[in-house]
């Protein structure tokens, strides 16, 4: 997007120069509006959240740790996104969730959930905890006395005391290997029972009532949602889009050099067919992967589709005199502009983030008073 830019920019210059007289006042040039971000970082009594903008001001820094009073449980899974930080933790029947959400700040606790832990009707273990702004999900194992163990899943709306229970009967011994809350919907990834197929169960989170499943083949590899839709890739780099609202299969297509994903579900961005993907970098290499932006429709790479960041690393070297090393990011598609978390290339406990684009151009280097593990850009399409 950004070479192409500058490239009309210029064109566009030269015609205005050549055709205006002297007493024409220059075009003022169009300034990027400031990306609002924040980084989570690990401090030394525990989680910190560090609230930042690019273009210059100074960081707010948040005690994560004191808001969310976590304590943990024997499992846990922590959880970041656009929509906030969560802990879930569990011990056999006992759960907790403490949670912020990054918008309004709103802190959320709650521990027993269900009260789960006081149900003796039968033996029963909690397998995992899930959950957005809006629900809490545990997926539970329950053994009748007389059947097999059972696969189950509970709903519990934040806040309430309404609970729904789930049965999935056509689940395998495995249970549910992996779970993702969109708008009002669930989507478990499990294994069948008796063709061992990889399943997607889509669950209404409101009914707690199962809309469909689909068996995704053995071709299955992840997928994902984008609004409505649910996107399902294959091993075979080709995709299909199904349709939740009219539980139709839609448009799919080939997507030749597609990245591998992880086996599961996991969360993306979106704007209109392109998707933010992580290229993966050739191992062994001092990168693991960068951001890049796959167009869906077109079947390949709509930026980002090359090694940027040796140049990056050259460039900032350069400017800061430090040769740095890269970990996650969040990426604008709109714009094209990424947010990259860097640490000192000399192993002292010094980093931040560098503002770059898709050709890898130092945009903006902030050093943050902590290396985050993660950033989240606010206010971005999804």
């Amino acid at each position: 997007m950004k070479p192409f830019r500058f490239a009309f920019a210029a064109l566009l210059g030269s015609l205005l120069l050549a055709s205006c007289t002297s007493d024409d006042a220059p075009l003022a040039p169009q300034e990027e509006v400031p990306l609002t971000f924040i980084a989570v970082a690990e401090g030394g009594s525990g989680p910190v959240q560090i609230n930042m903008q690019t273009g210059g001001g100074s960081a707010e820094i948040v005690d994560l740790g004191a808001e969310l009073g976590v304590s943990f449980l024997e499992n846990g899974r922590r959880q970041i996104d656009e929509e906030g930080i969560a802990y879930f933790t569990w011990q056999e029947q006992q759960s907790a969730v403490y949670a912020k959400q990054w918008e309004t700040g709103t802190v959320f606790r709650a521990t027993d959930i269900c009260g789960f832990s006081t149900e003796n009707d039968m033996p029963k273990i909690i397998r995992s905890l899930w959950g957005n702004s809006e629900f809490s999900v545990m997926v539970y194992s329950a053994f009748p006395a007389n059947g097999p163990p059972e696969t189950r899943v509970r709903i519990n709306p934040r806040g309430s005391a309404q609970c729904t229970d789930l049965f999935l009967a056509d689940a395998g011994e495995d249970g549910v290997l992996d779970a993702l809350l969109g708008d009002g919907l669930l989507v478990l990834y499990y294994r069948a029972a008796i063709t061992r197929e990889p399943t997607l169960g889509l669950v209404d989170l409101a009914t707690g009532e199962v809309m469909t499943t689909i068996s995704a083949g053995t071709a299955f590899q992840a997928a994902t949602l984008r609004d409505g839709e649910l996107l399902i890739f294959q091993t075979d780099f080709t995709f299909e889009s199904y349709q939740t609202a009219t539980m139709r299969f839609g448009p799919g297509g080939a997507i030749p050099g597609f990245p591998i994903q992880n086996e599961g579900l996991f969360s993306s961005s979106f704007a209109g067919d392109q998707m933010l993907v992580r290229y993966i970098y050739q191992q062994p290499s001092l990168f693991f992967s960068q951001p890049a932006s796959y167009d869906l429709a077109q079947g390949r790479f709509a930026a980002g589709g090359e090694p940027f960041l040796p140049g990056l690393q050259a460039r900032m070297q350069a400017e800061t005199g430090n040769r740095p090393l890269f970990g996650n990011f969040d990426t604008d598609l709109e714009t094209g502009r990424s947010l990259v978390v860097y640490v000192k290339g000399d192993g002292s406990p010094e980093g931040g983030v560098v503002l770059t684009d898709f050709e890898g151009a130092v945009l903006e280097v902030i050093p943050l008073p902590l290396v985050p593990e993660r950033v989240i850009l606010r206010g971005v399409q999804r």
